[in-house]
């Protein structure tokens, strides 16, 4: 169609393209026509992710591509709530690529200060928030993941994170005194 007489021609414009071979037994004649172009496959998952227990999310690949995930799935997307790494790897005409997520998964901090409790002379309780909380809030204001006492009194701590919060309180009794032993003076048997 261009005028050429080599065996292939390279395209890369829209159109009709025909071709007229012949040898001594004969002519035939073929065509092929280019639509539109297609762009090589993209993929983005999203950036890494944390999901609270029991909340899941969709992932989605894209449309108009052929489909693999790294559980088998050859669907454009899947719902995931399991920690873990999740890849998908996308194909059309012009090649395949892939992309991977890591999903984390959080719970909601609970929080245990304890049963009630006496407080010895000059004695100290540390009172420690949960480890998976990422903000404290004592009844006295500080934000600290522990919380010192030396004083009779309730004491209460909110804690949160991400997926939610908690609150426990404790109360500390008056303070007991040590004990104190006498056994007599020295005696001979």
């Amino acid at each position: 169609s261009d005028g050429s007489t080599g065996q292939s021609i390279s395209v890369d414009t829209l159109g009709t393209y025909w071709l007229i071979a012949s040898n001594i037994c004969g002519i035939d004649t073929d065509s092929v026509t280019f639509y539109g172009y297609v762009q090589p496959p993209t993929v983005f998952l999203g950036n890494d992710t944390l999901l609270c227990d029991g909340i899941s999310t969709t992932l989605d690949a894209g449309s108009g591509f052929l489909y693999l995930w790294s559980d088998g799935s050859s669907t454009q997307t899947i719902d995931v709530s399991a920690q873990g790494y999740y890849t998908v790897t996308v194909t059309n005409v012009c090649g395949s690529i892939s992309d991977s997520i890591l999903i984390s998964n959080e719970t909601t901090p609970v929080v245990n200060l304890g049963n009630d409790t006496y407080l010895c002379q000059n004695a100290i309780i540390t009172l420690t928030g949960p480890s998976n909380a990422t903000l404290f809030q004592w009844n006295d204001g500080s934000t600290n993941q522990t919380f010192d006492v030396d004083t009779i009194g309730q004491y209460w701590l909110i804690a949160s994170n991400i997926c939610g919060s908690d609150t426990d309180s404790i109360y500390i009794t008056p303070q007991i005194n040590l004990p104190t032993v006498d056994l007599g003076n020295d005696q001979l048997l």
